[in-house]
């Protein structure tokens, strides 16, 4: 069983929590590799990961499809991807000054659970695997997401309309398949152009943007008609979808 983790992190003081995540996984599946995107002023303190300097754009959008390239480049195989950053996010808009540290942590701990991971290798014909106390249905409140997603799809049409939900934050195990059949070379190429430099506007704008409607379509709508697992937190699980 071979494992790779994305990791995007540009809070680099995360350096030793994220390692830690690695570590966790190491345990179970020896065969695991780690990719870093980070900022190019980064040194990397251990040579037993990968690490690619990248310039601050897209969020973790942006580096996700990097380390894919880099990955392609290489042929590198891998049974099961772990996309993880090293986000830090404020609790909610009415409280911009408090920092949420334990989104974060709710979403990645779940993913990395010891009672969880030896399941991974168990699993047929499932897309994502997410944290369930992030998972969300579908996107009510942002109707410009919707638009997004919509043209998205124009450009290319074998994403499917439907969707499997997705993971607010941004983090999960997606399965290599999902990430060959729909993040082409076409793709990257045709989002690289369209990623915000720096940190992207706020997701209430009125027209789409590109990494919010990533988020929502990876892993939602390409993983739609496959199965896809919420981890509780206590890594308990649930099995989702219809196959």
């Amino acid at each position: 069983m071979h494992i790779t983790i994305i990791i995007h992190m540009f809070n680099t003081d995360l350096y030793e929590e994220m390692k830690g995540y690695i570590q966790q996984v190491e345990k179970v599946y020896p065969n695991t590799r780690a990719i870093f995107t980070v900022p190019p002023e980064f040194i990397p303190p251990d040579k037993n990961y990968l690490f690619i300097p990248i310039e601050n754009k897209g969020v973790d959008v942006y580096g996700f499809m990097l380390a894919i390239e880099f990955m392609r480049k290489y042929k590198l195989k891998t049974d099961w991807i772990l996309k993880i950053h090293s986000k830090i996010s404020n609790t909610n808009m009415f409280t911009p000054n408090v920092t949420d540290y334990h989104w974060r942590k709710q979403l990645i701990q779940p993913l990395v659970h010891p009672a969880f991971l030896p399941y991974l290798k168990t699993f047929n014909k499932v897309g994502y695997i997410g944290s369930s106390i992030h998972h969300l249905r579908q996107d009510r409140d942002f109707h410009q997401n919707k638009q997004g997603i919509g043209y998205l799809i124009t450009q290319f049409p074998t994403i499917p309309s439907s969707s499997a939900g997705f993971i607010g934050g941004n983090m999960f195990w997606i399965h290599p398949s999902v990430v060959d059949q729909y993040i082409t070379p076409a793709f990257i190429q045709y989002c690289k152009p369209l990623f915000s430099p720096r940190k992207p506007p706020s997701n209430d704008s009125k027209y789409p943007i590109i990494e919010y409607v990533i988020e929502r379509i990876l892993p939602g709508n390409m993983c739609w008609g496959l199965r896809y697992i919420l981890i509780h937190q206590d890594g308990t699980f649930t099995i989702k979808g219809t196959k």
